[in-house]
């Protein structure tokens, strides 16, 4: 089977400081899938946008790769989320893959790539999305499988309840994807010294990420931030007192959740955020608001749900309790080590292609159950 997976977000939209080098270098679970796919035998190609053209061959093990290829954006609009890219819908007419799979459902990258091509009537083409904060388009229910990260969004997907216009998704199209995260690189480091009480990671949106909270925060807690974009300026003036980071790329962040007592996640709008996964997989308790995250992400063992109107007093009483803080942080450790390495992943894919299997347009594509889930 022919299968390119596509990031609908340019490269850039992840770090306005980011380079296409310095993205190639970091591991995702796009890249583990692709991985896995490849060694069952499939032809697979990532396709990506930035600011050039590139071609990259990545090899997998056992003499087998797959092919990461960076098309050149028409980055129109200020918002980099909607950048496009006319060289990736040319390029897929001429793939003609058997399987596209998106990751990210409003990106302008897919966007463009849905509607010019894998969506035209009697032309169209078979897609499937790996869904994340966003996470419903019109295209959706198109799809012949949406991975989903938890039970919320499989509810609102299958019952859009007073959302009457939405067209809702089989449950035989539905495929639990849990996050992914290397947890040899995030890990606890000996004789670290904790030098902030909260560490927040991410990017600096207007508009999108919660951000009122940092003030209050700085008021009673050393917090730092890691992270940048286009509202950095205006929260650094704002929250002089808090430590301001910057970008840090992805590899080096474990060094700096070990610094941390814990963690914290201040947006309102994201359901299971990777940061969440990968501070836990440090052994970092977390802090979020109960009105974004659920217990099925951040359980009761490994850190707290607060909410945003009175959340300073229990933050407090957590940080002065030593032993709940260890206990917590060695929970979250193997919370990690169990839910979010490649074993679980590669479960979704073999559920994937279970399900293809059993429709017309998919009959003589077997997929090979030797997958290697390290």
């Amino acid at each position: 089977m022919r299968i390119a997976i596509v990031f609908t977000y340019p490269i850039y939209h992840a770090s306005v400081t980011i380079t296409k080098e310095q993205w190639l270098k970091e591991p995702d679970r796009e890249r583990e899938i692709a991985g896995m796919i490849t060694r069952m035998g499939h032809q697979v190609e990532l396709w990506a946008a930035g600011e050039t053209r590139e071609t990259i061959i990545q090899p997998v093990g056992n003499n087998k790769n797959y092919t990461i290829r960076i098309f050149k954006t028409n980055p129109k609009g200020k918002k980099s989320k909607y950048h496009f890219s006319d060289e990736l819908v040319e390029y897929a007419r001429g793939f003609a893959g058997d399987l596209h799979i998106l990751k990210g459902v409003d990106g302008g990258v897919g966007t463009l790539l849905l509607r010019q091509y894998l969506c035209r009537g009697k032309n169209s083409r078979p897609f499937g999305f790996i869904i994340g904060g966003e996470f419903y388009s019109r295209y959706v229910p198109l799809a012949e499988v949406v991975f989903y990260e938890t039970n919320a969004q499989k509810q609102v997907l299958q019952f859009p309840a007073w959302r009457f216009w939405r067209k809702r998704v089989p449950e035989e199209n539905l495929v639990p994807l849990p996050k992914w995260v290397n947890t040899d690189v995030f890990r606890p480091l000996e004789n670290t010294a904790k030098e902030w009480d909260i560490l927040v990671v991410g990017r600096l949106i207007p508009g999108y990420k919660n951000y009122e909270a940092l003030g209050l925060l700085s008021r009673h807690f050393r917090v730092a931030v890691a992270g940048d974009g286009p509202g950095e300026a205006r929260l650094r003036s704002l929250y002089p007192d808090i430590h301001w980071l910057g970008h840090i790329p992805n590899h080096e962040l474990p060094a700096y959740f070990n610094r941390a007592r814990l963690f914290m996640h201040t947006s309102f709008r994201d359901f299971y955020p990777r940061v969440i996964v990968e501070a836990m997989a440090c052994g970092v308790p977390c802090i979020a608001f109960a009105e974004g995250i659920t217990a099925e992400v951040l359980p009761p063992e490994c850190g707290i749900l607060v909410n945003r109107r009175d959340f300073i007093p229990l933050i407090l009483e957590l940080l002065k309790d030593e032993k709940r803080l260890l206990r917590m942080g060695q929970q979250s450790r193997e919370y990690a080590l169990k839910h979010a390495g490649n074993h679980a992943c590669g479960k979704a894919i073999e559920k994937m292609f279970h399900r293809l299997e059993m429709r017309p347009k998919f009959q003589g594509f077997r997929s090979q159950p030797q997958a290697e889930t390290k």
